[in-house]
């Protein structure tokens, strides 16, 4: 380096304006034995791009290449450069606006006026990525190196939420050599439309090869969405002809499998959804099921319902229907509500009474006899029959979400499940679990005696028993309660649960089967 540029140098680090204008041209240059350095001499003028001094706002227009302008965000220095007449700043501002679908007019008419006649600016020209891309390809390097803007301009955009914009800008960096960041940009692109609902103005190819490669450096969200477009999922709003040419069932399976196993739960129930198709790398039942449980596990509500409703329907005792139920109620509690409706076919109608006639005669009951009180609520609260509400021992039948009701030989002798749905039915459920909670509940022994006792105390408050329980059940289990007859009884039930007539139809044949 010359004695002189050394002088410079030191001028311009003690902070002298015109020592820094001169060494920020020399960098953007390259000249006089000094390596091109663009971002170095932006440092070195970046108080006076601040003051807005005009000399350093015509040198940046002149000189900085648009990529490290747009990067920069140093507008103004266009802008003023324009006011004095300069072409280039003309080209290089009308190719930033050319960028946006929203001000590429303006950005065509700046171009024409650079006097740039040999580039053959035309609307339709400008407005097709790939003409676009070709025509600027032939300028100098030193006035802008497309591919970097057009990767600087998506991320901008995608940071504003102008997906048409970002779309574009994708489109003609992938007329260049590919990169990573083209790669990443593509894939923020399909998870903001997905999220979004908007539409995504990619070419597939160019969206699967994007996913692909970031798949295979062991990204997680990207081997999902590949997974799901290859097994004809859609994801989010997108379908799957938006993100992949063809489908292919068995890499999905293996590509969900993959995000599944790093934690993408949702992948657990598109893996049981796949596992259904006859054409799927991992069909079977057992399979199916083995999916659906892991979902399940994971917390996902719509898996805990759809286990719920398929356990429900295969039970053939209570004990089995009991591990269905409290999957469905794990849904409900997360506020599903296919869950709760699913949970709602378990409950028997009762007569519908005066809300203040109702609590006068629990009271009353109550206080004739603490412990038919408390049973009697329960029975008005989960809706019992009169021999459910007189048998169940506190000391093992009830459950966090509601009662296991094991019957007799003279009432459903399979047993019901008596589920606490809306929140009126929990708080009761939690008041007479916190009352025999602190008392010494006696067995089934005395059901004899309990039911004498009611008997005696309707017969003196003037309760018509018909008026207050529910119905009795009587010694067929099949008519209520659970398994393929409850299934029959609820197809429409089902069938919405599972995903439409057809499908869930096809899901329950195959996982019961």
């Amino acid at each position: 380096m010359k004695r002189e540029d050394i002088e410079l140098r030191r001028a311009a680090r003690d902070g002298d304006a015109r020592a820094c204008l001169a060494m920020a041209g020399k960098l953007f240059a390259g000249e006089g034995g000094i390596q091109r350095n663009v971002n170095l001499g932006l440092a070195y003028v970046q108080q006076q791009l601040a003051g807005g001094h005009p000399e350093t706002l015509a040198l940046v227009a002149r000189c900085v290449p648009l990529e490290a302008i747009v990067a920069q965000r140093l507008r103004a220095a266009l802008t003023h450069a324009i006011g004095e007449g300069c072409p280039m700043a003309r080209l290089k501002k009308g190719i930033w606006l050319a960028m946006s679908q929203a001000s590429r007019g303006d950005g065509v008419a700046l171009m024409r006026a650079s006097g740039m006649e040999a580039l053959g600016v035309s609307p339709d020209a400008v407005d097709d990525p790939r003409a676009f891309a070709a025509m600027l390809a032939t300028l100098a390097a030193g006035i802008v190196d497309p591919a970097r803007l057009a990767l600087v301009c998506a991320r901008d955009a995608l940071d504003a939420g102008d997906l048409a914009t970002a779309c574009y800008c994708i489109r003609l960096a992938a007329e260049f050599p590919p990169v990573d960041e083209l790669d990443e940009l593509a894939c923020r692109a399909v998870y903001f439309a997905a999220r979004e609902g908007q539409a995504l103005a990619l070419p597939p190819a160019l969206v699967e090869g994007a996913l692909r490669r970031r798949s295979d450096k062991g990204e997680i969200e990207p081997q999902y969405v590949l997974g799901c477009a290859l097994a004809g999922i859609p994801y989010g709003s997108l379908a799957a002809v938006q993100l992949v040419k063809e489908h292919s069932p068995a890499r999905a399976a293996g590509l969900l499998l993959r995000a599944a196993d790093a934690g993408k739960h949702d992948a657990w129930l598109d893996l049981f959804h796949t596992a259904q198709g006859a054409r799927s790398g991992v069909a079977g039942s057992e399979v199916a099921r083995f999916f659906l449980e892991k979902a399940a596990r994971a917390g996902l509500a719509d898996a805990q319902t759809r286990l719920g409703v398929l356990l429900l329907a295969e039970a053939t005792s209570v004990q089995a229907a009991e591990e269905g139920v409290g999957w469905l109620a794990a849904a409900a509690q997360g506020g599903n509500a296919a869950a709760a409706g699913v949970l709602g076919t378990l409950v028997l109608p009762v007569p519908d009474l005066p809300v203040e006639y109702e609590r006068g005669l629990l009271e009353k009951i109550s206080a004739l006899d603490r412990d038919l009180g408390v049973r009697m609520a329960l029975a008005r609260g989960l809706h019992l029959t009169r021999h459910e509400a007189l048998s169940f021992n506190p000391a093992c039948d009830f459950r966090a979400w509601g009662l296991v009701l094991s019957g007799s030989s003279k009432e459903n002798p399979k047993g019901r499940l008596a589920p606490a749905v809306t929140t009126e039915m929990k708080l009761e459920l939690q008041r007479v679990r916190a009352f025999y909670g602190q008392a010494a509940p006696v067995g089934g022994s005395l059901m004899l005696q309990r039911a004498r006792a009611q008997k005696r105390v309707f017969e003196m408050l003037s309760i018509s028993q018909a008026m207050f329980f529910a119905s009795d059940i009587g010694r067929s289990w099949s008519h209520y309660g659970y398994g393929r007859h409850w299934a029959s009884r609820t197809t429409g039930v089902v069938h919405t649960v599972l995903g439409g007539p057809a499908r869930g139809a096809a899901a329950l044949a195959v996982l019961t089967a």
